[in-house]
């Protein structure tokens, strides 16, 4: 598929540098913006379409800074306000839902590339979901490359990121407290997990890729520690008490 398009792309890191390379490939004409890379935005690049995976980290006490996003995204719509901008950065669902509230063609996309496979995974990926109230200029974006796409609201989109990658560092967690416990070749034992459709064979290894135990990378830590506050300030002090217990055991699996 050849196609030609002109496309701003805000970060320049795994999930942005991998769809700028991809959309390359496709005969995109790509803008790709990074300041700390020195990428510089000009005035055009706040003109048209943009795909926007800037850091949106989690500080200490678990809330989210969209900080940069809302910058990004408020120059666009400032400029103008019809401008498609989908987010690939990972957001809390109340800021997902803010922001589609605000601006009209704000569209949050849960993204999950892995950092070891991204250009393979975007490859492959079969489906994409797309949470906004104005997403049809992403929706035949994405359905050109023959993607599956799945339309839903920006709070649940951002529910959906949350939920796997917290459930996953759950299922880390608790296969390092079986190997704990089991206390034999933990490899004779996942072999036979492996054999249950329910279970998958994902996240079944101990200890992990990193060969450390415990959950760690860019995601889970961050993830986990942002849906625990989340929960509690957003959704009337909710306790997640599975995750938060999985979390401190992870604490004391990465020391």
């Amino acid at each position: 598929m050849m196609l030609t398009l002109r496309i701003s792309v805000w970060g320049n890191g795994i999930v942005g540098g991998t769809y700028a390379d991809y959309l390359e490939d496709n005969g995109f004409d790509v803008r790709r913006i990074d300041p700390g890379m020195g990428l510089l935005p000009t005035d055009d690049d706040y003109l048209y379409p943009s795909i926007i995976c800037v850091p949106a980290p989690t500080l200490s006490d678990g809330i989210v800074d969209c900080s940069i996003i809302s910058d990004i995204a408020g120059k666009i719509f400032a400029a103008n306000e019809e401008t498609p901008i989908l987010v690939k950065s990972t957001i809390p669902p109340n800021m997902a839902d803010d922001f589609s509230l605000m601006w009209k063609s704000f569209t949050y996309s849960p993204e999950f590339l892995t950092a070891a496979n991204a250009h393979e995974d975007i490859r492959s990926q079969k489906n994409v979901v797309l949470g906004g109230r104005d997403t049809d200029h992403w929706e035949k974006f994405f359905t050109a490359f023959n993607k599956n796409v799945v339309i839903t609201n920006a709070r649940t989109a951002s529910f959906m990121k949350y939920s796997i990658n917290t459930f996953l560092a759950t299922k880390v967690a608790f296969m390092n407290e079986l190997e704990d416990q089991y206390g034999g070749d933990w490899n004779a034992l996942r072999s036979l997990l492996e054999l249950d459709p329910r279970l998958s064979a994902s996240h079944l290894d101990v200890p992990g890729s990193d060969g450390r135990v415990g959950y760690g990378g860019e995601c889970f830590p961050k993830d986990v520690k942002a849906f625990i506050s989340y929960a509690k300030i957003h959704e009337y002090n909710t306790q997640l008490t599975i995750l938060e217990q999985a979390h401190l055991s992870n604490l004391k699996r990465r020391l």
